[in-house]
């Protein structure tokens, strides 16, 4: 672009390149102004940018405290974040739209423009100046919210530049009403995604521009400097940007760190000087002279010169109040009403804004007819690239799949209704769930009779072993013998279960394991009760009449003889969860081996993981529900089983308690006559005389028999329900759910069912993203040059509309 038209025009002192034009014909060229900025804005939105092409735009840049969201706030009409630090934390890119009517509605469109994801991981590098940001081979455009009073900009904005700044939060609880609260620290420092604002409304011209970090000399961390000047780079090194520079009037000018940026990237010739602050200027010789210079471009010399704005510090002024007093400044302060006068074609906001709207349409002009070549050799260039890639999957591949699912599906059925020696999957977790009801129920309290038996003993009156310590006489003499209740029980056991009970050393949900080999399975955990124990807890709790039962024994002794339960029921369940798991494994490997190297196969996969993993937490919970319901209490309707338990259990212990005084007798009996052997006759004297006396310990053999019964109720009754929750908590659901589950995630139900499962489908999945990215490219190119012609045509129109009024 030429620009020497336009230079002559404005340092001339006139108005404006189109300041003779009839009223007719500047609605002409407003009409062209609107549609040549908002076609531009419409092909950035496609995404032609991301193939590399450039689009015209305009960029405002600047250091900290030049005044540059002032000047942003001047020209949108908006009020953007103010804070004592750095304001603008990422790019802010704002699209002006004016109206004729003054009766149109004012509307913002907030979005979020995601063209980099964040990576912790990832260090600065030459080829990746944005350091943690990595470039996506697409951006995707998030709305964020729409907007129908000025009033709420600020606040809206600060909540987007929040959730930029956040990458890895869900944009949606930065929004108001969200979960979010704006005052938190934020992840990021900076990011180089945008934010656009698209705002239409009477009185607004038509402009698009963005607002860039300010330069900074000092950051919150290692690299911000950096990141941002690296991010005013990227933008400004673009041979169709236009830099605006905002250069504060109370600063030495020589000192602007923007300046130095700009001729870096030798972007003098397409940079417009803004000055800010003039009612904070110096006053003095030296200060004018220097302003002056400027001004008359003796220094710092910019191909499109300077121009000065005033905005007020007070931010409660409003827009058009602060325009009128921006024009009383220029007219009546020196020297801008006298030794500068000359430029006060330069002076001020709307003077601003009138040669940057007619800067950025004359841009876009001479722009098109090049950027329609450019995007034609890029369509070809693609098209291209798109037919060396390998042909992708032909014909209805998601019909494929889904019958693969059905495939799936009815194997799976077929494993869990079992049933056949190929399916044995239901009798494998029959037995194991039989084992584990068998191993609960074995568990039961058991009564341990004293180690030594005395005369006091054997007629069951109640005396503490350490009463007995120092007796001397032989009435009195201790016999050491070894008896217990479950001695019979625990023999009847077979030798391969001796083993210690499972434990369980990590998280259950932490990794499947091999089932627990037979061999290693576990014994039952029998709690032993001596006689003085149990009858310390009777005396301790019996708070009724002397030998009366208190259920609170029954409880205690019950809830000390479950405390192991949650072991056996852990173990239960992750066997049950490894069983079914390695089969599950087992039949996707099976029914979608042939896709094993692809994207489809590890999905599968995933989903069926999560999915079991899911399931089992459930069961997990659903159990130690029915677990903490047995220890919060104990109640049972069944009397019936609970007396034919308890008489049959008394009968039981009766028995093992006489053979425990035989056993005493005779052994003491021995001591008396050690050389001689205790003869037949006398055994079966001892044992009438037993038999004819009262049973020992018979209240405590009461108190075990009641607490033995109940314990028998509530095992069974805890492992049917562990067994019945498991039948349709585990196998149900994945029988039922897993086949929906798949369908849903792999989205064989939704529109594009059929490319995604090609892409899924694809050996190569770099391939895919390649065949993906350049598809999307070619997209965004035929439309950028379709959006092209129709602007040629109305270029056409509008010309001869033009040509017709003058």
């Amino acid at each position: 672009m030429t620009g020497s038209s336009l230079d002559h025009d404005m340092d001339a002192g006139g108005g404006g390149a189109h300041s003779n034009e009839s009223p007719n014909g500047l609605r002409v060229i407003a009409d062209e102004s609107k549609r040549l900025t908002q076609l531009v804005t419409r092909i950035r939105e496609l995404g032609v940018e991301e193939t590399g092409l450039a689009l015209p735009k305009l960029c405002v840049v600047g250091g900290q405290s030049t005044g540059k969201s002032s000047l942003i706030e001047a020209i949108s009409e908006i009020r953007v974040p103010r804070a004592d630090d750095t304001c603008t934390r990422c790019p802010l890119e704002i699209n002006l739209s004016g109206s004729q009517s003054s009766e149109s509605c004012w509307v913002c469109r907030v979005s979020l423009v995601r063209a980099y994801y964040y990576d912790n991981t990832r260090g600065r590098s030459k080829r990746n100046p944005f350091g943690p940001w990595t470039s996506q081979s697409v951006r995707d455009t998030v709305a964020f919210e729409t907007l129908h009073d000025k009033a709420e900009v600020e606040d809206v904005l600060r909540r987007a530049q929040l959730a930029t700044l956040n990458p890895s939060q869900d944009p949606s609880i930065f929004k108001r009403g969200g979960t979010y609260d704006p005052d938190n620290a934020k992840t990021v420092t900076f990011s180089p995604n945008v934010i656009r604002l698209d705002i239409s409304g009477p009185g607004l011209p038509n402009l698009c521009f963005y607002d860039l970090p300010g330069v900074i000399e000092q950051g919150e961390h290692d690299g911000d400097v950096d990141l941002v000047k690296h991010l005013v780079k990227e933008y400004i090194r673009d041979p169709t940007c236009v830099v605006l520079d905002t250069l504060p009037m109370n600063a030495d000018i020589q000192n602007a760190s923007s300046g130095a940026l700009i001729d870096e990237m030798k972007a003098g010739h397409r940079t417009i000087g803004v000055l800010t602050k003039p009612d904070c200027m110096t006053r003095g010789q030296n200060s004018f002279k220097q302003w002056a210079d400027v001004l008359e471009g003796r220094r710092f010399r910019r191909k499109w010169g300077y121009f000065v704005v005033m905005n007020s510090q007070d931010i409660s002024i409003n827009h058009i109040d602060a325009r009128e007093k921006e024009t009383d400044f220029f007219r009546n302060q020196e020297p801008f009403n006298q030794q500068l006068n000359h430029h006060k074609h330069r002076f001020g906001v709307p003077a601003l804004k009138d040669f940057l709207s007619t800067v950025l349409v004359d841009l876009i002009r001479e722009s098109l007819s090049p950027l329609t070549e450019k995007i034609k050799e890029k369509i070809a260039g693609t098209s291209q690239q798109l037919e060396s890639l390998p042909k992708p999957l032909q014909g209805n591949v998601s019909l494929q799949v889904d019958a693969k699912m059905k495939l799936f599906s009815k194997g799976l059925e077929q494993e869990i209704e079992g049933g056949s020696r190929d399916h044995p999957l239901f009798s494998q977790w029959y037995d194991r769930a039989t084992k584990f009801s068998d191993l609960i129920v074995a568990s039961y309290p058991s009564l341990k009779f004293p180690m030594n038996l005395t005369q006091a003993d054997r007629h069951g009156t109640p005396r503490r072993r350490n009463d007995l310590a120092g007796a001397s006489s032989p009435i009195r003499q201790t016999v050491e013998i070894t008896i217990s209740d479950d001695e019979e029980k625990a023999a009847a056991q077979p030798a391969n279960k001796k083993r210690k009970i499972n434990t369980i050393p990590r998280p259950f949900f932490q990794s499947r394991e091999p089932p627990v080999p037979r061999s290693q399975e576990a014994t039952p955990l029998i709690t032993g009760w001596e006689i003085d124990k149990l009858r310390d807890l009777t005396r301790s709790l019996n708070k009724g009449l002397p030998g009366a039962r208190d259920i609170e024994v029954t409880s205690t002794i019950f809830k000390d003889s479950i405390s192991h339960w949650r072991e056996l029921l852990l173990g239960f369940l992750r066997e049950v969860k490894d069983q079914i798991g390695n089969m599950i494994d087992e039949h996707v490997a099976k029914v979608f081996s042939q896709w094993d190297n692809t994207e489809m196969y590890e999905l599968i996969s995933r989903i069926v993981s999560v999915f079991c993993q899911s399931v089992f937490e459930k069961q997990l919970a659903v159990s130690e529900d029915y677990l903490r319901m047995e220890i919060a209490t104990v109640l049972t309707f069944d009397f019936q089983a609970k007396e034919r338990y308890e008489r049959d259990d008394k009968a039981y212990l009766h028995e093992k308690s006489r053979e425990w005084v035989f056993k005493g007798e005779v052994r003491r009996k021995q001591l008396w006559s050690p050389d001689q052997p205790i003869s037949l006759a006398v055994q079966n004297q001892i044992k009438d005389e037993v038999e004819k006396s009262p049973p020992p310990f018979e209240s405590e053999i009461d108190e075990m028999t009641a607490a033995r019964s109940y314990y028998n109720i509530a095992a069974r009754r805890f492992t049917d329900n562990i067994g019945l929750s498991t039948r349709t908590g585990v196998f149900t659901q994945i029988q039922k759910g897993l086949r929906t589950r798949l369908a849903e995630e792999i989205g064989l139900d939704q529109d594009d069912a059929n490319a995604r499962c090609r892409n899924l489908l694809e050996p190569d999945r770099e391939v895919v993203k390649q065949r993906e990215t350049l598809t999307k490219h070619l997209k965004a190119l035929e439309d950028s040059l379709e959006e092209l012609k129709q602007e040629s045509v109305q270029t056409a129109l509008a010309q001869r509309s033009r040509h017709a009024v003058n």
